[in-house]
């Protein structure tokens, strides 16, 4: 796991079915809101965030599509194969829903190397 630091770009290498976690630095101010920003070179990874916990994916072994469980997703970037991904994380103090977890934890952030169009490494800068 490596801490995610505002202006701070980090690159990775991430094998197919594999993923990167990141959390975000505690220099973050908490109102604030974050904008993350995925630059993608190669591979087919997803972005993916929670406050509290690790986001993460399901394989349901049926042939369907994997379950993605995070509070924030830049799911339509991935559809879309675009090369930027971006994914808006919310202010600690924005409204959250009763089941939200504490404003006080960090965001975790995952970027997983998907194997459903291309079985390659993923490079990336977040």
């Amino acid at each position: 796991m490596a801490a995610l630091r505002l202006g701070e770009p980090v690159a990775a290498s991430i094998a197919p079915g594999e993923d990167a976690r990141f959390q975000v630095g505690a220099r973050h101010a908490e109102d604030e809101a974050i904008l993350l920003e995925l630059h993608v070179y190669s591979g087919d990874p997803v972005l993916m965030a929670s406050r509290g916990h690790w986001p993460r994916v399901e394989l349901l072994g049926d042939g369907s599509e994997p379950m993605i469980r995070a509070q924030a997703c830049a799911s339509e970037d991935f559809q879309r194969a675009a090369d930027v991904h971006t994914l808006w994380l919310p202010a600690a103090a924005a409204p959250r829903a009763a089941h939200s977890p504490s404003a006080s934890a960090p965001w975790s952030v995952v970027v997983y190397n998907s194997q459903l169009s291309r079985a390659e490494a993923a490079t990336v800068t977040l």
